[in-house]
């Protein structure tokens, strides 16, 4: 055999396998094919009894649906009646709350007229309370004066009656001491004596403060007693010093007083002796 039929015949070796293995899986392929169809036919056929149920329960939910539906406009087209009925309604009570509103707002205005004038009234009774308790103090203030002058003219009417008194008392000495003086041959006219200075009483004082003129003598002089003691305007003093241990008292002069106080009295030398100086702490009297 040569070598070109030696590789014809591989080649058909080769083909015949080929062709085995080919229609082995063919083979292989429709047989399982098959059953795969008879799987899908099978499914298919379960898929269609399933279809079938549920077709059959939906259309009972839906003429389910269809009837609720039905009562759904039934009960809405009786809500609708019930709602107009009821928007009718609303409609009478809108009315109504407005006529309300306006009777409420007239209300509210007369309300607040009449808390305005009470407001007024109770400013007016306060005013009226402050002005009343005004007039209480100014009467209470009143009557305390009025007690006051009444204890006044108490006190007034127990002076003057006690004036009186003295005055009658007065008037039988004045006839007294007239009747003394024209058994006495003295003249019974006042205005004879009024020029006639009273003679100051018994005076002690000593020289607290005096000052100097241009001579360096002494000029004015403050002495220690006053009205308290007697002293009065135009009262002549004399002026001493008394030495020591009961020594000698020298004069020094006279002063005339020109001006009083209660504990104090100024006056101006009218009289002094030569070599005669008041200083402070000399004496002062009426009794020399």
């Amino acid at each position: 055999m040569t070598f070109v039929g030696k590789m014809l015949v591989i080649v058909q070796l080769l083909l015949s396998i080929s062709f085995m293995a080919l229609a082995g899986a063919v083979y292989s392929v429709q047989t399982n094919w098959k059953e795969e169809a008879e799987s899908k036919q099978a499914t298919i056929t379960k898929l269609q009894s399933d279809l079938t149920a549920q077709n059959t329960g939906l259309q009972r939910q839906l003429d389910e649906a269809t009837q609720t539906r039905d009562d759904a406009v039934a009960r809405a087209n009786a809500s609708e009646g019930q709602n107009a009925q009821l928007r009718a309604e609303l409609a009478n009570q809108q009315q109504q709350n407005n006529q309300l509103s306006l009777e409420l707002s007239s209300l509210s205005g007369l309300s607040q007229a009449k808390s305005d004038e009470a407001a007024f009234r109770d400013e007016e009774a306060q005013r009226e309370r402050t002005a009343s308790a005004t007039l209480r103090t100014q009467v209470n203030d009143l009557n305390e004066e009025l007690r006051n002058r009444d204890d006044q003219i108490f006190a007034l009417n127990l002076e003057l009656e006690d004036l009186k008194e003295r005055f009658t008392g007065l008037l039988a000495d004045n006839g007294d001491l007239k009747k003394i003086l024209r058994l006495n041959d003295l003249p019974t006219d006042p205005t004879l004596f009024t020029s006639l200075e009273e003679p100051p009483p018994p005076i002690d004082g000593l020289v607290v403060a005096t000052s100097t003129d241009r001579t360096n003598r002494t000029e004015a002089v403050e002495i220690s007693v006053g009205s308290d003691d007697g002293v009065r305007k135009n009262h002549v003093l004399d002026a001493y010093s008394a030495e020591a241990n009961g020594g000698k008292t020298r004069y020094l002069g006279k002063i005339r007083i020109t001006h009083v106080t209660p504990d104090r009295a100024v006056g101006y030398v009218i009289e002094s002796v030569k070599n005669g100086i008041i200083q402070r702490g000399d004496n002062v009297t009426t009794r020399l």
